[in-house]
């Protein structure tokens, strides 16, 4: 009944990312509307910061376009140790790829992603932060994913897990709940 819940849980979580990806698409096509400076980092695009009144308008977009970045490489994608292509990730390849993307360079190993950035409070995770577990009984900082939703009472995140390949889970899935350590913004 467990795996049947699992199951469950993973094709609504897929179904709730292709809803946030067309809110995100919807939300980059209005800011092109309004005249905002768009400029092209590769495949992606970031609004340049105009006044301070547009930062959190920038992180938002910001945090849409390096989710929608990850979210592309497919869920299912297979899970490799020490991949960063699309043939296999492992946790921290795919997050490195992600913010290396937007250019910007992130340690690659999980570990020491843990002390990059400011920590935050679970509560105040956003998009694009970055979310830590001890898991297996770790005493260590083992796996790393990126927020791409916090919302009536539930974080979700994608991440590249050992048996599954990249997928999107939740906080509320026992397993990372109890493996869950902390959460580190890289961009305010």
């Amino acid at each position: 009944k467990k795996v049947e819940e699992v199951s469950d849980t993973t094709a609504n979580s897929n179904d709730a990312v292709m809803e946030m990806l067309k809110q995100m698409q919807s939300e980059l096509a209005k800011l092109k509307e309004e005249n905002k400076a768009l400029k092209t980092h590769g495949n992606i695009e970031t609004e340049e910061i105009l006044t301070s009144d547009t930062d959190v308008e920038v992180m938002s977009l910001f945090a849409g376009t390096l989710n929608l970045y990850t979210e592309g490489f497919g869920v299912g994608t297979p899970y490799k140790f020490g991949g960063t292509t699309k043939n296999g990730f492992d946790c921290s390849g795919l997050v490195f790829i992600a913010y290396k993307k937007e250019e910007i360079t992130l340690p690659r190993t999980s570990i020491e992603m843990s002390n990059y950035g400011k920590r935050i409070k679970k509560e105040n995770a956003r998009k694009a932060d970055l979310i830590f577990f001890k898991t297996g009984g770790s005493s260590k900082i083992n796996h790393v994913g990126l927020v791409v939703e916090n919302k009536s009472n539930e974080l979700k995140f994608i991440h590249s897990s050992t048996k599954k390949g990249v997928i999107i889970s939740s906080l509320n899935e026992e397993y990372y709940r109890k493996a869950f350590s902390h959460i580190n913004r890289v961009v305010e």
